[in-house]
């Protein structure tokens, strides 16, 4: 009773939202990694010949000395000598890191502080060109002045994907694929150039003002963006398989990729996108704060302003109109509407069998992840692994968790869905899709130059007007 009388002072005195308070109400399960779940990820692993993985479960329970349940699964080899994964074991969280820089960007602009000679009215809306200077600049003269901090957060300035490191002064010479603001595409090097905001407005690489501003308030002392740092420490080795067909029970072939796939001095190249390396002990406390919105799981302090947590899981971009499966519906009733999934900076947001999910996944040269929330259900969930494209396999297993401790709580009897199932059909088809090549034209057209001059012909990918050619 006495914590209950805690946290309920606690939230009155800062005020944090209803559903924070509410929910200290609630009845949950003391065991959040079930045994039934236990042996679901024991069969993913073996299935999807997952090398290693990492789990961590946490929710808010007023009936713990701390207020919160916290859970660790720890899997299989951290690195190609057997070393086992624990919860301390260091993964990439890959485009996870993007919360980070967006998170980053908000305290710049709440924080109000620009280095000398930087005279600039930040906000979600100030413009690039005004914030980035010179170096800004996109091939759309439109989109190159229309776009603000907000765009390149919500992935909607018409470029496509693209990941390489010339940026940003070579995202002028990147063609669009779409309108400005037409619709969502997913884009690394919008993020990168965020990751250096930092830099350009108060003389901090963002490693150091993340560190600064939130690895260090939060604990989060096993998190860096530093190779040789993660090194020093129980890093995983990424692992790559080739030749796995999931339908015909192939495990393929596997071979680490040793050293990191990155090197020490490359991390700033792609730091804003995915540059994070962290564990699934301290990722559990980053989710734990998001639950609280901004503010310290166990300690009475914000971290990061509550604002700020709310902006980035406010959708900004329809990233997904209609629903890819029915279970993703807003409320369980007698009209079940499908959920769009909206992406805000850094997060995605959508509806899980009528609760609210915020989340994101990553995947980068040997290492995938999954971060995710339930606002309303107080229930965060990371999975951290070092396989190449392992995100089925990790959504699959967070869905069963969701299943068996917040559905199955709240409606004694409703089934779990077999989500590996539905994720190794969809994963193994496009494994087969990417096996179709396109065929060879009967009669092609000769080209409108001689080979001869081709490694002359500037493209628009790397400086100046394009020259166009017909290949």
């Amino acid at each position: 009773m006495a914590v209950f009388k805690s946290l309920l002072k606690t939230c009155l005195m800062t005020f944090v939202l209803p559903r924070y308070c509410l929910s200290l109400n609630s009845h949950y399960q003391a065991k959040l990694i079930t045994p039934d779940v236990e042996e679901f990820i024991q069969s993913v692993i073996q299935q999807w010949n997952l090398t290693g993985l990492a789990i961590a479960v946490v929710r808010q329970d007023p009936n713990s000395p701390t207020g919160w349940l916290q859970e660790f699964g720890s899997y299989g080899n951290a690195k190609a000598d057997g070393t086992p994964v624990t919860p301390d074991t260091l993964f990439s969280v890959a485009s996870n890191s993007k919360l980070f820089t967006a998170l980053s960007t908000g305290l710049l602009i709440s924080n109000e502080t620009l280095k000398e000679g930087k005279d600039v009215n930040l906000s979600w809306s100030s413009k690039a060109q005004d914030v980035f200077g010179e170096t800004w600049g996109l091939m759309d003269e439109d989109a190159s002045r229309g776009t603000s901090l907000q765009d390149m957060l919500s992935h909607r300035t018409g470029l496509p994907r693209h990941d390489a490191s010339n940026i940003p002064r070579t995202l002028r010479y990147l063609r669009p694929s779409a309108e400005f603001r037409e619709f969502f595409q997913y884009n690394n090097l919008l993020y990168d150039s965020l990751g250096l905001l930092p830099e350009v407005l108060v003389g901090q690489s963002l490693s150091a003002y993340v560190d600064r501003h939130i690895f260090k308030p939060l604990g989060l002392s096993n998190s860096t963006y530093s190779i040789t740092e993660a090194e020093k420490r129980l890093l995983a080795d990424g692992f790559l398989t080739s030749g796995q067909d999931l339908k015909r029970g192939l495990n393929g072939i596997k071979r680490p990729i040793i050293p990191f796939y990155a090197r020490p001095g490359e991390e700033s190249i792609s730091a804003g996108s995915g540059g994070v390396i962290s564990s699934a002990r301290d990722m559990a406390k980053w989710v734990s704060m998001l639950l609280v919105l901004g503010r310290h799981p166990y300690q009475n302090r914000q971290i990061v302003p509550m604002e700020l947590v709310e902006h980035a899981a406010t959708g900004k971009s329809i990233a997904i109109g209609i629903a890819s499966f029915p279970e993703m519906v807003k409320f369980v009733t007698s009209y079940m509407a499908k959920s769009s999934t909206l992406y805000g900076a850094g997060q995605f947001i959508s509806s899980y069998r009528g609760h609210e999910v915020v989340d994101h996944d990553g995947s980068t040269l040997g290492f995938s992840s999954s971060i995710s929330r339930l606002p309303d259900d107080n229930l965060g969930i990371v999975i951290l692994n070092n396989d190449v494209s392992a995100n089925s396999a990790l959504t699959a297993i967070k869905w069963r968790l969701v299943d068996e401790i917040v559905i199955k709580a709240a409606v004694p009897g409703s089934p779990v869905i077999d989500w590996f199932s539905r994720y190794k059909d969809i994963d193994q088809g496009q494994k087969e899709a990417g096996k179709v090549f396109t065929p060879r034209p009967a009669h092609p057209p000769l080209p409108s130059l001689p080979f001869s001059e081709l490694p002359n012909l500037q493209l628009p990918l790397l400086r100046g007007k394009p020259r166009r050619a017909k290949l």
